[in-house]
């Protein structure tokens, strides 16, 4: 069933009654903080009768009414069940679907990853085309190359093209 409220639950219980009692007994203090500062006075005969006008109605109706409901045992839906179990079934199949496209993506980056290292390992690794000796020519030719192209790139990076094709051609 029930049990007790926690000591802090009823020391706000108590400050929240504490509160409501003090606007109760000392009202005026409390409407003296209200901004427009115009005087009210709650108690006056008006304001009594229309106070019970609203309460003694209402409280006839729910104690002629207490003994008539009953409970029984069936299934009630609340209005938050039209859109929670749906939203539930999507959201579950948006997280389901990510889960599959993070598996997908792991296989391909993996997959990727091995066939990056059997490409790297066919040319660099022991038996590969570039583990080999090359002969010192070979060696100084792309040397040039990379120096010439080096250069080229250089020069066309601090000229524009035409000027560059201009001093080149005709000196």
């Amino acid at each position: 069933m029930g049990h007790d409220p926690n000591k802090i639950s009823i020391f706000a219980m108590c400050c929240g009654a504490a509160i409501c009692l003090l606007v109760g007994l000392l009202p005026q203090h409390f409407y003296a903080m209200l901004p427009p500062h115009q005087p009210y006075h709650p108690y006056t005969a008006g304001h009594v009768v229309e106070q019970f006008q609203l309460l003694v109605p209402a409280a006839l109706l729910f104690f002629c009414c207490v003994p008539q409901p009953t409970a029984y045992v069936a299934l009630q839906l609340d209005f938050d069940w039209l859109f929670r179990r749906p939203l539930l079934g999507l959201w579950n199949n948006i997280i389901l679907n990510l889960f599959d496209f993070g598996g997908r993506s792991r296989d391909i980056f993996v997959s990727a990853l091995v066939r990056s290292f059997m490409f790297l390992f066919r040319y660099h690794g022991p038996r590969g085309i570039l583990a080999r000796s090359w002969p010192t020519g070979s060696i100084a030719l792309w040397v040039a190359l990379i120096l010439a192209s080096y250069v080229i790139l250089y020069t066309l990076q601090s000229r524009s093209l035409a000027v560059f094709i201009q001093q080149s051609l005709f000196g």
